[in-house]
C-alpha cells in the first residue's frame, strides 16, 4: 500500500476518534505509540515509508485539529448549560413521539438565545408537540448531555447540549429552509408508495429508496437486523451507486462529447439524492467519494477508491471532527474496507487463475477464461466480499452493544441482489405517480415492486429463523 493520501486520511480519522473517546493524556500516549511505529517502519523498509510518513502526519493533523475545534466551538457552547435561556429555535427532522404524552423528543436548531443570533443544537425530550421545520419560541433551561450510550452520537451530529423546556411555548410558523422542504418531500415520497403497496412493504422500500423509516414496521426492521442485513435498510454507498449509475462512469482516460455532460447529470442527481435522504453519515461518506470519483474523471484522473475514502474521511473530519464517533460513520467506512480487501484478493486470484490457465496451455500471453471458470471466481468474489465486509463490520456491532448475526453471510448473498430492482421500480413508480393518466402504469409497477420486496422480505424472513442467526458474543474475548 503506498497512496499518500489514503494513509493521511485514514489516519486523521482515528486520531479524532482517539480524541473524542480518550482522555487527553491517553489518546496522547496511544498517537505517540503509533506514531513510532510508523516511523520504525518507515525507516526499516522503504516501500513503507510512502504510508506510513502521511499517516503520522495524518496522526499529528487529527489530534490538533480536534483539540483546536473544541477549544473553540465545544467548550463555548457546553459553558451555556446552567442557565434558562428565550430561545428561538427551529425543530429538526429527527422529532419522535417522547413518553409524556402529548410531547415529542427533537434536536433543536437555536437561532437566537436570549436575543443573541447563533446556530446551537440542543436535544429536548419534554418539547410541546411540534413537527420538523416548525418555528418556535419558548424559555429553555440549557444542561449537559445525559451520559448515556446516544451522547456520542448526539456529538458527532453537532449537538453539545440537551434542553429542557420550561413556559411560554409559542408557535412561530414553518422553515421553508431547504433541508425541511426535502424531508417533507421525502415524507410526501414515502406517502405515494402505500397507494398500492401493503403498509409493510412500502414502509421497507421508504427506508431502501429514501432513508425515510417513519413507515417502517418493528417487526421488518428487527427481521433485517437478525439477518445481518440491517444494512439494507440505510442508505448508502451501494443504493448511492445502483441509483446515479456511478458504475458507469468512464473507465479509461478518452472522452466522448458526451462524457462531460452525462458526469455533470450524474454529479447534479447524486447532490439532489444525498439532499433528499437527509445526507446521514453513511449517505455524506458515499457521496463525497463518487463525487470526488467524478470530479476525477472529469480530470481524466483514474479513480482510486480507497483514496477517495480517506479523502471523503478528511473533508467529514474537518467538518465536524466528531463525526468518526457515529455508528453509520464507522459501519460505512468499515464495510468500505472490507469490499476493497475483497476486490483486491479477487483482482489477484484471478491473476493467479490466468497464469495458471495459460501455462497448462502453452499460451504466451492471458486469455479470457472460460466461461465456467469466470462464472466459479465470481462466485468465489461473491461469498469473498460478504464474508470479509460482515467481518469488517463485526467489531463496530460489538463495540456499540450489537448483537452479530451468523446469518449475514447467506442473507447478504440471497438479498442483495434484489436491491437493485427494488430501487429502480421504486424510482419508476414514483414518477409514473405523479400522471395520472398513467396511473394503469404506476399501479403496474407498484405490483413488480411488490413481488420484489416480497421475495426480499420473504429471503431475509428465513436467514433470520435460521438457528445460527442469534450468536451470543462475548464482546471483550471476542474483540
Amino acid at each position: 500500500m503506498t497512496r499518500k493520501l489514503a494513509g493521511f486520511g485514514l489516519a486523521f480519522a482515528l486520531a479524532e476518534l482517539a480524541a473524542a473517546y480518550l482522555p487527553p493524556l491517553a489518546s496522547l500516549l496511544t498517537a505517540a505509540l503509533f506514531i513510532s511505529l510508523f516511523l520504525f517502519a518507515a525507516f526499516t523498509q522503504r516501500r513503507a515509508a510512502r504510508f506510513a510518513l502521511p499517516a503520522v502526519a495524518g496522526l499529528l493533523a487529527g489530534l490538533v485539529w480536534s483539540a483546536a475545534y473544541q477549544l473553540a466551538v465545544v467548550k463555548p457552547a457546553q459553558s451555556l448549560a446552567g442557565q434558562t435561556y428565550a430561545c428561538t429555535a427551529i425543530v429538526q427532522p429527527d422529532a419522535e413521539t417522547s413518553w409524556q404524552p402529548g410531547n415529542v423528543r427533537a434536536t433543536l436548531l437555536i437561532t437566537q438565545l436570549d436575543g443573541r443570533k447563533t446556530s446551537l443544537k440542543v436535544y429536548c425530550t419534554d418539547l410541546p408537540y411540534s413537527e420538523a421545520g416548525n418555528i418556535i419560541t419558548g424559555q429553555f433551561q440549557l444542561q449537559p448531555l445525559r451520559a448515556d450510550s446516544y451522547r456520542m452520537s448526539r456529538y458527532a451530529k453537532g449537538t453539545w447540549l440537551g434542553a429542557s423546556y420550561q413556559a411560554d411555548y409559542i408557535w412561530q410558523g414553518t422553515s421553508d429552509a431547504l433541508p425541511y422542504r426535502l424531508y417533507h418531500l421525502r415524507q410526501a415520497f414515502a406517502k405515494r408508495l402505500t397507494t398500492y403497496l401493503p403498509q409493510n412493504l412500502a414502509g421497507v422500500e421508504a427506508a431502501m429508496l429514501l432513508g425515510e423509516k417513519s413507515e417502517l414496521t418493528d417487526e421488518w426492521s428487527d427481521t433485517f437486523r437478525t439477518a445481518g442485513i440491517a444494512h439494507l435498510l440505510a442508505v448508502s454507498g451501494l443504493h448511492v451507486a445502483l441509483l446515479c449509475g456511478l458504475f458507469a462512469m468512464g473507465q479509461g482516460r478518452r472522452r466522448s462529447r458526451f462524457s462531460v455532460p452525462r458526469v455533470l447529470l450524474q454529479i447534479t442527481v447524486l447532490l439532489l439524492y444525498m439532499g433528499l435522504t437527509g445526507l446521514p453519515f453513511s449517505v455524506f461518506r458515499a457521496g463525497v467519494m463518487f463525487l470526488i470519483m467524478l470530479v476525477g474523471s472529469l480530470l481524466l484522473q483514474p479513480p482510486d477508491s480507497l483514496t477517495a475514502l480517506a479523502l471523503a474521511a478528511i473533508i467529514i473530519g474537518v467538518q465536524q471532527p466528531f463525526a468518526p464517533c457515529d455508528i453509520g460513520f464507522q459501519l460505512s467506512v468499515c464495510g468500505v474496507l472490507g469490499v476493497l480487501a475483497a476486490s483486491a484478493l479477487a483482482k489477484r486470484q484471478t491473476q493467479f487463475v490466468q497464469v495458471r490457465y495459460a501455462a497448462r496451455h502453452n499460451q504466451r500471453r492471458q486469455t479470457a477464461l472460460p466461461l465456467p471458470l469466470a462464472i466459479v471466481l465470481r462466485a468465489v468474489d461473491a461469498v469473498q466480499t460478504a464474508v470479509l465486509a460482515t467481518l469488517a463490520t463485526l467489531p463496530v456491532l460489538l463495540l456499540h452493544g450489537m448483537a452479530a448475526s451468523g446469518a449475514a453471510v447467506p442473507a447478504n448473498l440471497l438479498v442483495v441482489w434484489l436491491l437493485g430492482p427494488a430501487l429502480r421500480l421504486g424510482i419508476l413508480a414514483l414518477v409514473l405517480s405523479f400522471v395520472p393518466v398513467l396511473d394503469p402504469l404506476f399501479h403496474g409497477a407498484s405490483l413488480l415492486l411488490g413481488i420484489v420486496l416480497r421475495l426480499m422480505t420473504t429471503l431475509a424472513a428465513w436467514c433470520a429463523a435460521l438457528p445460527v442467526a442469534h450468536i451470543a458474543l462475548p464482546v471483550r474475548y471476542t474483540l
